[in-house]
């Protein structure tokens, strides 16, 4: 079982108490299975994002395989005792785009499969998504288009309501779909006072 102790997280007597934690308060499931490691201890892979699929025993990851700069993904249908080959999508196609960065995906209840990625700052935060299991995908949408830059996009989802948030410097932008993802609504933006929002 995972156990947590009370701890003091500031000095000053006026601090709030965690009411939420007590000593030696266990809770969650009774066990975790031992950490496995996707590839061989080489691979030099950033910003992994898992998905379960709510209706099913289906979990998918990604992650930024850094050589070659580019996104893969891999599927389990059995709560990730096992998973297929992982493949490369949001791929680069006919496009000269030097890496691709910040993966997320998420799933709906009818487990169809959302992913977003950087695809370089040109053509920027890119869309697609599968209804078999990533094992086919539909073609990048780009979200930013016609900004120059965007970063750090980040990805919601419930049913066929999407929304993708990045930034553009000091202003948050937010795409949204209604239909999972075929069709997309004009963005909406506001400024604040720093950059890196997301």
């Amino acid at each position: 079982s995972l156990t947590l102790s009370s701890c003091n997280i500031a000095k000053d007597a006026s601090a709030p108490a965690l009411p939420f934690v007590t000593r030696d308060e266990t809770f969650g499931p009774s066990h975790f299975e031992n950490e496995r490691r996707w590839g061989r201890p080489s691979d030099y892979r950033w910003e992994p994002f898992v998905a379960a699929d709510p209706s099913s025993s289906w979990v998918y990851q990604i992650t930024t395989d850094q050589r070659p700069n580019s996104l893969l993904f891999r599927a389990s249908s059995d709560r990730g005792h096992t998973w297929l080959a992982p493949r490369q999508i949001c791929r680069r196609g006919k496009l000269r785009i030097p890496w691709q960065f910040d993966p997320q995906i998420a799933v709906n209840r009818r487990g169809v499969v959302y992913a977003v990625c950087l695809n370089g700052f040109r053509p920027g935060v890119v869309f697609a998504r599968s209804e078999d299991h990533g094992r086919t995908w539909t073609r990048d949408i780009r979200l930013d288009k016609p900004l120059r830059y965007s970063d750090k996009p980040t990805l919601i989802a419930s049913d066929n309501d999407v929304y993708v948030a990045f930034n553009v410097y000091d202003a948050l932008y937010v795409a949204s779909s209604h239909d999972g993802g075929a069709t997309w609504r004009d963005r909406k933006s506001t400024r604040l006072n720093s950059s890196h929002i997301t």
